[in-house]
């Protein structure tokens, strides 16, 4: 049996779609979970129109998304489990080659593959790339595409539940768990999108990301024994993630912290071109009103293709 829950709040323009998606797979053997957090749209109508199908629902006020995750997972059955949100959905066969690829890596603690980015209107925007599993890259950056991620339940029983502090990042606080003692396997293949919208949290609340994920790092590297490979990957996780901290915030046009995080990004990382320019641009715009004002338009259209750049390469990921 394959476990999937979906935590929904508030989410009633995307969620029939999502349940759709798991309900209309071929794999015969589902167990389809829906906690959702007391919505107050059209949610819980959507949900009882399809409840006959469903192994469990409810819709009360909850801790936010791990929690309702937690909840759902902790009444799971199935040997292989998943969520998935409520603005994402699985793509036709994808449970089938889950399925398939656990039983060929039955030592296995997550088997993950590619997802598609959707827009608002499902149209593909774009890929979200997994790549293979090293523990250095993944204290970088994120390797894995959440909907598109499905773990054991011997790795949720040992390494769960998902941290209720965390409203960003738990997903990739989990996999580093589950890492210490388990393989962790991609697969090429595309099995999930990802809907990209305004309304999503990992596009409003940019800025708190980027912070979130500074403080998963603190916590991991605050430990007693860290690996010699995670280590080496620590300046460059730590540049990353100030450089890009640092562009979210000159998006919202806080220039003087966005000076403090890209200047960090220069410490972990001594030399990069692009943090660099940035300052530059940062110091051209301080000087609007002098003789090096004619910089400023030129430096911010440079730097608004740069930033596009950099998010779309980031989409890819």
């Amino acid at each position: 049996t394959i476990s999937i829950v979906t935590p929904s709040y508030n989410q009633g323009h995307f969620l029939e779609a999502t349940i759709r998606s798991v309900l209309n797979q071929e794999y015969p053997s589902i167990e389809y979970i829906i906690i959702d957090g007391g919505s107050t749209d059209a949610s819980v109508e959507i949900i009882r129109r399809y409840e006959r199908r469903l192994s469990y629902w409810r819709s009360e006020p909850d801790r936010g998304q791990a929690d309702a995750i937690n909840t759902g997972l902790a009444r799971a059955t199935g040997d292989i489990l998943g969520w998935l949100n409520s603005d994402d959905t699985l793509l036709p066969g994808a449970l089938q080659r889950v399925a398939a690829n656990f039983q060929k890596r039955p030592r296995a603690g997550v088997i993950y593959g590619d997802a598609l980015n959707t827009d608002a209107r499902g149209q593909v925007v774009g890929v979200r790339k997994g790549r293979p599993y090293s523990l250095a890259a993944m204290i970088e950056d994120n390797l894995i595409p959440q909907p598109a991620a499905f773990f054991s339940r011997q790795a949720w029983l040992k390494h769960g539940p998902l941290d209720l502090d965390l409203h960003y990042v738990m997903d990739r606080a989990f996999w580093l768990r589950i890492a210490e003692d388990m393989e962790l396997h991609y697969v090429p293949e595309t099995w999930a999108t990802m809907r990209r919208h305004d309304a999503a949290k990992t596009a409003r609340d940019s800025v708190q990301v980027k912070l979130e994920e500074k403080r998963l790092l603190d916590d991991y590297f605050g430990r007693e024994h860290v690996p010699a490979m995670a280590l080496a990957a620590r300046g460059a996780a730590y540049g990353r993630l100030h450089y890009y901290l640092g562009l979210n915030l000159l998006q919202q046009g806080d220039y003087q912290a966005a000076a403090y995080a890209l200047k960090a990004s220069l410490h972990y990382q001594l030399f990069h071109r692009r943090v660099v320019v940035v300052l530059a641009l940062l110091l051209s715009a301080r000087l609007r009103s002098n003789r090096l004002a004619f910089l400023y338009p030129q430096g911010v259209q440079l730097l608004r293709r740069w930033f596009r750049r950099g998010r779309l390469a980031e989409s890819k990921r």
